[in-house]
């Protein structure tokens, strides 16, 4: 059949009438707006701040548990040591009031309370709120006894007060680490220094990352002074911990 203006013109209203779609062009989808790219990465950041924040609420947790342990393993050591110097006491007296006991002499009293005056001085040149007030008190109380034995020439008793004194120092002295112990904190930075005094151009000590426990000692203004895992000491700005 020959093609003519009125047989296209027919087939074409026949098309129609069919609904035939073929010729109509096809829709594509819209491109992706230029704004949720900003908006994606927002909220890639946001929980990225999220997982350091968890980060360090359980770094800070792990070593709150830290503390606890050490409290109790603290208390376990103590009351051990308070009932060896209980036993020790019993058997000591029982044994000064039959005399049965006569190794001990004037030198090893004078030197057993020589000792433990020595170990007091060293502790508190070493940190000077390492003994407190009470247990300053109790061992001064102790030295004194045993010297009052030995001028009484009581050389076995004198030098069980002078082990005793000696044995309250070591007490105090891990207690007052225990207490400090407490106050426990988390860098919350990446590369954070160390610095040997509360300023930014004080002489770098070490460096920290983002997660490290640190335990609070002192702060003095915007600084605060800490003591590390490693027994490290130093200034960090405050705002840099959690």
């Amino acid at each position: 059949m020959k093609l003519t203006l009125r047989n296209l013109g027919a087939a074409a209203a026949l098309l129609a009438a069919a609904g035939c779609q073929w010729l109509a062009p096809r829709s594509q989808a819209p491109p992706p707006a230029a704004s949720d790219a900003p908006a994606a990465d927002d909220a890639v950041r946001r929980l990225e701040a999220r997982a350091r924040s968890l980060e360090l609420d359980l770094a800070r947790a792990n070593a709150q548990i830290e503390r606890r342990d050490a409290r109790i393993a603290l208390l376990e050591n103590e009351l051990a040591s308070v009932r060896a110097d209980l036993e020790t006491a019993e058997r000591q007296f029982v044994t000064i009031e039959r005399g049965l006991l006569r190794d001990e002499t004037r030198a090893s009293a004078v030197t057993a309370i020589a000792e433990a005056r020595l170990r007091r001085d060293r502790v508190v040149a070493a940190d000077s709120s390492a003994i407190d007030s009470a247990a300053a008190g109790r061992i001064e109380t102790l030295l004194r006894t045993a010297t009052n034995l030995v001028d009484r020439g009581n050389y076995p008793a004198a030098v069980y007060y002078a082990r005793r004194a000696a044995r309250e120092i070591e007490r105090a002295r891990r207690h007052a680490g225990e207490e400090l112990a407490g106050d426990v904190a988390v860098v919350a930075a990446e590369r954070v220094n160390l610095r040997a005094g509360p300023s930014a151009t004080s002489r770098r000590v070490a460096r920290l990352a983002f997660g490290d426990v640190v335990v609070r000692i002192d702060r003095r203004g915007d600084w605060v002074r800490v003591r590390t895992r490693h027994d490290r000491e130093g200034w960090i700005r405050a705002d840099l911990l959690h």
